[in-house]
């Protein structure tokens, strides 16, 4: 972990950074509470549109001006909208940081939300939502979203339906714009060859940014998980579906619980010569890949088995997941896969944090879940020390595959017969384009 440093602006911005020399260049992100957790219902995908808006640019520079005006600095800029916060991102070489971000700070004060823009914009972003909403990856997430987490906001798709995003309106940007691209709960994260004082004294205009508090989230009670059952997507004609195995997990952690599990699962599903790739891909032949993965936010997370197989083995591929599942849950792992584990897990985390904007993102999951400085020795700790029999307990615990949903996405028609084989109630599931 490299040396950090932290403060506050005068309007209460936290600023947290590292300088590093390795190579002469900032990366720097903005991360507003702007996020699409904050959109009302019925307006999904206006975190999106919003972004997409302010990244049109400002009052006194177009896009393409402002893109040109980067671009002789040698220097880049991105608006993005996340589950709680839009991020902005700035890559430019130390020595033109502070011009860089001058006119960042100038398009993102005061954004031009031209009309004629916000209709380019919007069909262009409407055209987006058409294609991938046909997709099967994207209706066996919404699935996912759906089964685990019902009609709350867990369960929305960020990026909207057909209707929602036909419904934004200039207005609708303009007033979430005005609401939650503040600087109250706004943080930021610095990486580069820039020492703690140029960074302070470049901040300054960003200190005298005003704005009010944003709406405080609140988290919404979840509905009583349903029967075990299999949840059918129709795709008529579909030559492959995707099947899943799905159920809840616990909220974000880093060393925690779910960290262990992560761990445990690096051989059930987690990796190329992992359980379930290895008998569903080499032995079986019937996927170019399946896995499993443990995805979590600060309020929710989720448990997910998953591959897209050929139409005709729809149904033994679910076999051999809950098969290989279930050996997981009750027989644990051997010794060899767990020294395994540990020398891979290890080798990964040595090469994620080498970029400045990798080293970025580290600092940004620090604020964003409030965690310990030194997060990362803990968990180089616990990959070299749990015990065999720690991970095994949470592998009882979590990969039982009667405490799992299953989604499927493919054509009813063909695959209904094999569904019914394993014995489960069989429901059809709409998904709103």
């Amino acid at each position: 972990m490299p040396e950090l440093y932290s403060f506050h602006l005068d309007n209460d911005i936290e600023v947290l950074g590292t300088q590093t020399s390795e190579t002469p260049t900032v990366v720097m992100q903005i991360k507003m509470p702007a996020g699409n957790r904050y959109v009302p219902r019925g307006k999904e995908g206006l975190a999106s549109l919003t972004a997409s808006m302010v990244s049109e640019g400002g009052t006194r520079l177009s896009s393409e001006e402002l893109q040109a005006e980067l671009d002789k600095l040698g220097s880049s800029a991105s608006l993005d909208a996340g589950q709680y916060r839009s991020t902005v991102t700035i890559s430019s070489l130390s020595k033109n940081f502070v011009p860089t971000l001058k006119l960042v700070e100038e398009a993102l004060s005061s954004p031009k939300f031209d009309p004629q823009d916000f209709e380019r914009v919007k069909r262009q972003m409407l055209e987006g939502v058409i294609y991938e909403h046909q997709t099967p990856s994207w209706l066996a997430s919404q699935a996912t979203r759906q089964v685990l987490y019902g009609n709350t906001v867990y369960g929305r798709s960020s990026s909207g339906t057909i209707e929602s995003v036909k419904g934004l309106t200039l207005d609708d940007v303009k007033n979430f714009y005005k609401q939650y691209y503040t600087p109250k709960g706004t943080q930021v994260v610095i990486v580069g060859d820039l020492e703690q004082a140029k960074v302070r004294d470049s901040l300054d205009s960003l200190a005298s940014w005003q704005g009010d508090m944003p709406p405080i989230l609140r988290k919404q009670r979840l509905p009583q998980q349903e029967e075990r059952s299999i949840h059918l997507v129709d795709k008529p004609g579909a030559p492959q579906s995707t099947v899943r195995l799905v159920r809840r997990g616990l909220p974000f952690d880093a060393t925690g619980e779910m960290y262990l599990t992560q761990l445990a699962n690096f051989n059930l599903g987690g990796n190329f010569n992992s359980r379930i790739n290895q008998n569903l891909r080499e032995d079986k032949g019937y996927t170019y890949g399946a896995s499993t993965y443990i995805a979590a936010n600060r309020e929710v997370g989720a448990l997910v088995a998953t591959a897209q197989v050929r139409a005709d083995s729809t149904g033994d591929a679910l076999v051999e997941l809950i098969k290989e599942m279930e050996g997981a849950a009750q027989d644990g792992f051997t010794d060899q896969e767990i020294e395994f584990m540990r020398l891979a897990v290890g080798q990964q985390d040595a090469l994620k944090y080498e970029t400045p904007g990798q080293k970025a993102s580290l600092l940004g999951a620090i604020l964003t879940y409030n965690l310990d400085y030194d997060y990362l020795s803990t968990r180089n700790d616990i990959v070299a020390n749990v015990s065999k029999q720690s991970l095994n307990e949470v592998a009882n615990k979590w990969f039982n595959p009667d405490d799992y949903q299953i989604v499927v996405v493919g054509d009813a028609e063909k695959i209904t017969p094999q569904l019914q084989k394993l014995k489960l109630p069989i429901k059809t599931l709409e998904i709103e384009p």
